[in-house]
């Protein structure tokens, strides 16, 4: 929408700010991956690039460079997601955790989308401890079950896909947990008969 109202009124997009909102719309789409990806965002992007003349390839690096602490990290949490039996992967990561691999509660919540091409994971779940806040941000994502109903739930919200809570302790992640994986079951029951 900030990219189209910048495109049909005077205002002028410099390089720095057609960057940013590129980033932007790369991030939303899941690098226009997303079923919700249309041919007006194309048209969008393609109206971006000709009029900027933005550089794609330092947007990307840019977007996807990380620390090796935050690669190792990463192999942590590949290496340690639980599934239950109904495709919901998910992992508790203690301040110990953090303290360990250098990183904090936003990092390890931010590296959930990481983990969306798993067969074995319909929902995705990270529980992180934050110490400031004395309860865990919880970052949900899913490729197909809707989990934002299940967030609002345990004081959180956001997209369809892509939703965030706020749990205090180990029986609300597990009562978490219970309801997201029973959202992953009707989901499965739906498709397998569709």
């Amino acid at each position: 929408m900030v990219v189209e109202l910048a495109l049909k009124t005077k205002l002028k997009l410099n390089k720095e700010a057609a960057e940013k909102l590129y980033a932007g719309i790369v991030a939303d789409t899941n690098r226009f991956m997303f079923s919700y990806t249309s041919p007006k965002t194309f048209d969008i992007v393609s109206a971006l690039l000709r009029e900027t003349n933005l550089d794609i390839t330092k947007v990307y690096n840019d977007l996807y460079m990380r620390p090796y602490k935050e690669i190792k990290f990463q192999g942590y949490l590949s290496q340690n997601f639980s599934i239950t039996e109904n495709n919901v992967g998910y992992i508790v990561i203690t301040p110990d955790i953090l303290n360990e691999y250098e990183v904090d509660a936003a990092m390890a919540g931010n590296m959930i989308n990481n983990f969306n091409h798993i067969n074995e994971m319909l929902i995705w779940v990270t529980f992180t401890y934050d110490s400031d806040l004395k309860s865990y941000r919880t970052s949900i994502r899913s490729r197909g079950p809707i989990i934002n109903e299940v967030a609002t739930q345990f004081n959180g919200g956001g997209h369809i896909y892509a939703s965030g809570a706020r749990v205090k302790n180990e029986e609300e992640i597990q009562s978490l947990i219970r309801a997201l994986d029973k959202v992953a079951y009707e989901y499965k029951k739906e498709t397998e008969t569709a």
